[in-house]
């Protein structure tokens, strides 16, 4: 467990040290993240086992059979590393290095607050997630990349970022709705209608999701063990509040800095998509993989509005309350993970 507190302490002392040379800063915060997913043992992540196994399977694949895969992109990239080397260590290399360049290369580019900003992502566990859900590390690089080209009006490309996203987990496909949300500029009235449906989407998920599951989940039968009640519940509450932060500094704080129209209406729907997935997964434990598409993007962002809604002295006490509530819930998902993820262990050379 140390090993994880010591790589969330330093990722503000750098940060803080290192303000002038921002590219030997970011050089150093992601060695920080890369070095200890790279290095791990194949014990640390819950399903490395089922990984490995499927490396070694579609490393022997001929290439007619990887090219008919469903998640073509993961098959393809198991494929070629196993060309150069057949050791499963290698992969999980590889991986860690796509995952985490990805995550830097966004939140150097858009945080405002790059310390919050990392110290939320390594908080929130959505570092640690990486460790097990390899396909979904590899999309969500590609999704940064997708928010990038909404951001820049460019559609072909934002939807060629989703679709080969999708060829690593096809839940990636989701975020095509993002291009056509964001550009729709939301007011204080349609939140008047929006939030309400949101929660009686939640409150009916089960009606709404037997529906939709009756039409299209004779496709999905592999996913049909995801089904689960009663877990969940503070991550929904969680992503409430910070709902409510959302809509509350939007429409009820002066924006004390520059806050353009489409980070407004990015951080709306971010806050909005993450809180009914989060809501829906209660009953379909599938839908928590579709909610980090928007909560890792919403955690680096958050800083954004914090900056542009708070005085000075404001500011401080609100980044300091995050950062000890953040260390608290860091503690306290450490404590009841799973010997998958503590205690942390090296790789055998």
């Amino acid at each position: 467990m140390i090993i994880y507190f010591i790589q969330l302490l330093s990722i503000p002392i750098i940060i803080q040290t290192i303000k002038q040379k921002e590219k030997i800063r970011n050089l150093i915060i992601f060695l920080i993240l890369f070095i200890p997913s790279a290095i791990r043992d194949i014990s640390i992540g819950a399903d490395n086992s089922t990984y490995k196994f499927f490396f070694l399977l579609y490393g022997k694949y001929s290439w007619k059979e990887v090219f008919r895969s469903t998640e073509l992109g993961y098959v393809l990239l198991n494929k070629i590393v196993y060309i150069f080397s057949t050791d499963f260590r290698t992969l999980i290399v590889v991986i860690s290095f796509i995952s985490t360049i990805g995550v830097v290369w966004f939140a150097t580019k858009y945080s405002k607050d790059l310390t919050i900003s990392l110290f939320l992502y390594v908080c929130m566990f959505y570092y640690i997630s990486t460790f097990t859900f390899f396909r979904q590390a590899i999309a969500m690089t590609l999704i940064f990349l997708a928010y990038d080209y909404a951001q820049n009006k460019t559609p072909f490309k934002f939807v060629l970022a989703v679709i080969m996203a999708s060829l690593f987990h096809n839940t990636a496909i989701v975020c095509l709705l993002i291009y056509p949300l964001i550009h729709v500029k939301l007011k204080k009235v349609h939140l008047l209608f929006l939030v309400p449906l949101l929660f009686l989407g939640i409150y009916f998920r089960d009606s709404i999701f037997n529906i939709v599951w009756s039409i299209v989940g004779g496709r999905y039968n592999y996913y049909s063990n995801n089904f689960s009640s009663g877990s969940g519940q503070s991550m929904l509450l969680l992503d409430v509040v910070i709902l409510a932060f959302v809509i509350i500094s939007m429409f009820g704080l002066k924006q004390r800095e520059e806050f353009s129209s489409y980070e407004k209406q990015l951080m709306l729907w971010l806050a909005g998509m993450t809180t009914f997935l989060q809501g829906i997964a209660l009953s379909f434990a599938l839908m928590n993989r579709m909610t980090q598409y928007f909560a890792i993007p919403l955690c680096i962002l958050l800083p954004n509005l914090i900056k542009s809604s708070f005085k000075y002295k404001d500011k401080l006490l609100v980044k300091l309350v995050l950062m000890i509530f953040g260390v608290a819930f860091f503690y306290y998902q450490l404590k009841i993970s799973p010997e998958s993820i503590v205690p942390y262990k090296v790789m055998k050379f």
